[in-house]
């Protein structure tokens, strides 16, 4: 009980504070409380902004707790000309830090999700096309003029 009450002082006092300080400070008191505590979205921004070319301009705009442990965090930064893009990356977050075999593993995984994705679209597409084409033979093949048009799929 009495770490509750430590704990809600604390964040009383933090929005006390903060309802009076710029939006840049209140953004750096928050990112400061979610390193503190552990926060699993904001240890996978750090692991991620470490690595970009301008850690400083990045910013965390949200994360979700997909199952336990898997963050997917979205994030804004500067990129190479300047410009500010977002940023999508997963995590594989244990205890205060990125396990990097889980983190490769999962973003492997969703990579081979969206190919199967993309595959799966392009083969409806060659099927379409296919049966369209087979239309056309059979309307060239009956001695009738056709117009069809089956578009190729690149």
């Amino acid at each position: 009980m009495v770490g509750f009450i430590k704990y809600g002082t604390a964040v009383v006092l933090l929005v006390g504070l903060a309802a009076g300080l710029s939006q840049d400070i209140q953004e750096s008191i928050g990112t400061q409380w979610r390193r503190a505590i552990g926060d699993p979205g904001q240890v996978c921004f750090d692991d991620e902004s470490s690595r970009m070319k301008d850690p400083f301009s990045a910013r965390l705009d949200s994360y979700i707790e997909e199952s336990p442990g898997s963050v997917r965090v979205t994030y804004r930064a500067k990129n190479s000309y300047g410009a500010y893009e977002i940023g999508k990356v997963r995590c594989v977050v244990t205890g205060r830090s990125v396990s990097p075999l889980a983190t490769k593993l999962a973003r492997e995984l969703d990579q081979l999700r969206l190919d199967r994705e993309a595959a799966t679209d392009r083969l409806e597409k060659l099927r379409r096309e296919n049966a369209c084409l087979l239309e056309r033979n059979r309307e060239i093949v009956a001695g009738r003029e056709t117009l069809r048009d089956c578009k190729l799929v690149r």
